[in-house]
Order: structure tokens, then sequence, then C-alpha cells
């Protein structure tokens, strides 16, 4: 049997057992390319090398060819974002194969994988994979194209190539058709289901997320002081609804380095969010310590121009809140997400987050 028809053969085989990953397959164009050391694709051919493909037994040629497709199907190289490609890559795998492992109920020997990475998204375990010295040299591919962590070294078996970010939506289309082919013969895993479902989730832009935060906490109240305009001409004295209100609002923000660049979209946002509800603005800057401190009322405009260091901790911000005797119907903080939390706060919290990351509560908004 030659490499093709094998390749063939075994992305069959994934349609009737696997459908999900098989009728993804099939939008992919098998192509050889002996010049390239393992498999790899674009988003339109998949390409491999024949030896490659030869030395791997049936289950593990299923395992490398779900799991090439998904690098396209989840978008990752357009999901780089300005991230070091090394460490990235290494997210990725420990994503992927953390979705397959689930699915297919093994792991490759000495893959990428970890399980405290399962149901985690190439974001988040980026986050968690340490540096070595600020440089991800450990992240580095070896001559042999494998990768070394912390002295164990781990297959890579395909190549990350760049796929063009126009298939992004594309690809949506045809997961969500994969996903009903799979789900109708009752073949698509749950934890597949629950991932994908949240990946294609249409995104609301953060500013809205925040303004219906706030607008749900604004205070709504009757008063005879104004009386209501359209019962008047009918005699009748009957109160208005009073302008939203806030009262005292808590903004805390967090100075350091890698938030200095979205300040001044969050002070836009805060601005439009005072014109239309009445509130007074109580800002606190903070990165390991509090640096400044701030009354703002509605016809004040809210400028954001703060520098701090490289580290951050948000605790300091609220125990000086405790300390000021501050009541806010609401705190809403701008941070990355990198920093120790509160167990808690005795106010509606707001995360407005540059970085999706995990809160130990309140609500988030991340600024995309």
């Amino acid at each position: 049997m030659n490499t093709e028809t094998r390749l063939i053969k075994s992305r069959i085989s994934l349609v009737l057992d696997y459908p999900f990953f098989g009728n993804l397959l099939l939008n992919l164009k098998l192509k050889e390319m002996p010049e390239i050391p393992t498999m790899a694709t674009d988003g339109k051919d998949l390409v491999y090398n024949p030896e490659f493909v030869g030395i791997l037994p049936d289950k593990d040629l299923k395992f490398v060819l779900s799991h090439e497709v998904m690098h396209v199907a989840l978008c990752h190289f357009t999901r780089i974002d300005g991230r070091e490609m090394h460490k990235w890559n290494v997210a990725t795998d420990y994503a992927i194969n953390g979705i397959l492992f689930n699915s297919f109920g093994y792991i490759m020997d000495k893959c990428l994988y970890d399980p405290k990475y399962e149901n985690m998204t190439a974001e988040q375990i980026y986050k968690l994979l340490p540096n070595e010295d600020g440089q991800n040299t450990k992240y580095k591919p070896s001559a042999t194209g494998n990768v070394k962590i912390d002295g164990k070294t781990f297959k890579r078996f395909d190549e990350h190539k760049p796929c063009d970010i126009k298939q992004e939506q594309e690809w949506k289309i045809k997961i969500s058709q994969a996903m009903a082919q799979a789900k109708e013969k009752g073949k698509l895993p749950g934890c597949m289901e629950i991932y994908m479902k949240e990946f294609l989730k249409p995104k609301i832009q953060w500013q809205t997320l925040l303004k219906n935060y706030v607008t749900s906490l604004a205070k709504n109240d009757y008063s005879y002081l104004k009386p209501n305009k359209r019962y008047m001409q009918q005699g009748l004295i009957m109160p208005s609804l009073n302008n939203e209100s806030l009262g005292d609002v808590v903004v805390i923000l967090d100075a350091s380095g890698s938030v200095v660049e979205f300040q001044q979209r969050f002070a836009s946002e805060l601005n439009a969010i005072m014109q239309t509800i009445d509130c007074n603005i109580h800002l606190i800057v903070c990165d390991t310590e509090v640096r400044d401190y701030k009354v703002f009322t509605k016809n004040d405009i809210l400028k954001l121009k703060y520098s701090g260091g490289g580290g951050t901790d948000l605790r300091e911000a609220f125990k000086f809140m405790n300390k000021k005797s501050l009541n806010p119907s609401v705190v809403i903080c701008l941070t990355d997400g990198e920093t120790d939390f509160p167990k808690g706060c005795y106010a509606p919290t707001i995360w407005v987050l540059t970085e999706d990351n995990i809160i130990p509560f309140g609500n988030k908004v991340v600024i995309e």
C-alpha cells in the first residue's frame, strides 16, 4: 500500500469512527513533500513526508492527522498575537493533545501532554508555561525537531505552518458542519462540544459588556420632586423616574507596563458611562502599592496616563479602599490579571482584563 492510499484509508476510518476530525480532514488536499521532516498544513493542503508517515502505526497516524487539522480548525496561527513563536507552538500542542486524549482515550508516546492543561485554551496554557531567564530558549526545537522542556524530550510530529487569516471564518463554518455531522451520528465527544461551542461563540464587544454590567447596577428611584409631565396635562401629579445613579464607583487601575496601552480606551468607556449614569469615580492607581488616588464627578473628564513598574499586587488597592472606608456600588478594575487577588470584595466587582485570565470572583470583561 503506497503512502497516499494509506492516508486516505486513515482519513476514511476517522470519518467513520471519529467523524468530527475525519470530516474536517476532508477539507485538506493531500500533498507529498519529502523535504519536510514530518507533516504540516497551511489550511488548504496537508503536506507530508512519506518516510515519516511510513513509520507510524495506524493508531498514531490517525492521532497525528487529527492533531494537524485541529491547528487549523482552532486558528492557532492567527491567534498568536505577538507571542513568542516557539513557546506558543508548545502551548497549542498541549491544548490540542488534551482534546485528543479526551476523544481518543490515549496519547502518543512522549508527545506534549499534561492533564493539568486539559480544558484550557492555548492562551491560558501559554501564561502558565515557565520561562528561562526571560528567554524562551527551553522551547526551541533541537536539530531533530523535538522539543526539550525541563530536561525532558518530547516528540515534534508536525510542522506549524502559517495560515491565511481570511481562512478563519471559513474554518469556523467547517467546524460547525463537522460538529453537526458528528452529533447526528452520536459520535461527538462531550468535551469537544463544550470546547468548540466556546470557541465558536460570537464575541460581544467588551465596551457593550462593561456598559451592560454597570447599567444593571444603577439605582432607579421614583420621586415627586420632578413630577411626570405626561400625567400633569391630565391634572395628575405622578412621580417621575430619576436618572440612573451609581453613587460612588471605585475604579482600580493596574499601572503595570503591559496595561499602559489600554488606559485611554478604558478611560473613554468610563467617560461615556459617566455621561449617562450619575456617579462619582474614585480612581485608585496601583502596581505593587497604591501610587495615586483621585475623585472624579460627572462634569470631569477622566484621563489616564500612568506608568508603573513590572510587578502588580492589587490586594493593596482593595486594602486602600477599606482604609478609606469607601462604600462603592461597584468596583471596576482594569488589569492584565497577572497579580495576587484579594479573597473577595463586599461590592460587586467587574474585572476588565487585557488578557483572558481566571478571576476568583466577580464578572470579567476581556478587551479584544
